[in-house]
């Protein structure tokens, strides 16, 4: 079955690629050294959140509590999906060297545990919006505080927020690869595809390269 999901995946990417792209990507231009271009709404195991969260719980299921270990996460996951993705191609990654480039980011869930002052979200408080594993947005708190209870219980009655999207950026780069831009765009496909499946990474736009 998820053999079937990822081949659906990329024939839905492949065929929105070659609408949005007008071409682009799909032609026999030669590339060397390749680095894809990546912006997407990262997955929570790729952020983690500020040094009070083992106190009063305000992180992510599946949130590491370390900067380390989130930028572990993600440059882990964009390595492992860029090799599988190049084998997607035929192309053998013996002797290409594969360098993913990402800054894990900070990003808090509302307070779940009331510990020393922090009673609350409080008014003005900023904190990130979770969907299918991936944080997608920030909410700063508008009118009224969200409470630890309300937190644990997603009950936001009352509570008003102000939205921004969080879109994060990478980079991957393949040194050692000489391929046309036809490969290319198979790669960026796949690797999408990959990211979005195996990880919950949700994309803004299709994966691009130069």
């Amino acid at each position: 079955m998820p053999s079937i999901m990822l081949r659906l995946f990329l024939t839905l990417i492949t065929f929105s690629s070659a609408k949005a792209c007008g071409g682009s990507g799909t032609n026999n231009q030669i590339y060397t050294n390749p680095t894809f271009q990546l912006s997407f709404n990262p997955p929570a195991a790729w952020t983690y959140p500020d040094s009070s969260a083992p106190m009063t719980l305000d992180y992510f299921p599946g949130q590491p509590l370390l900067q380390t270990q989130a930028q572990s996460n993600a440059i882990g996951g964009l390595t492992s999906s860029m090799i599988s993705a190049l084998s997607s191609a035929n192309i053998n990654t013996l002797g290409l060297t594969i360098t993913a480039t990402y800054t894990a980011p900070t990003v808090n869930d509302c307070v779940k545990v009331i510990s020393g002052t922090i009673m609350d979200t409080a008014i003005g408080a900023v904190i990130g919006i979770e969907e299918a594993g991936a944080i997608t947005q920030l909410a700063t708190v508008g009118t009224t505080a969200i409470t630890t209870m309300n937190c644990a219980e997603r009950s936001y009655t009352g509570t008003t927020f102000t939205y921004v999207p969080f879109i994060q950026m990478a980079t991957i780069q393949v040194q050692g690869l000489v391929a046309s831009g036809y490969t290319l765009q198979s790669v960026a496909n796949a690797l999408q595809a990959m990211l979005n499946l195996n990880y919950s990474a949700r994309f803004i736009q299709a994966i691009t390269y130069k």
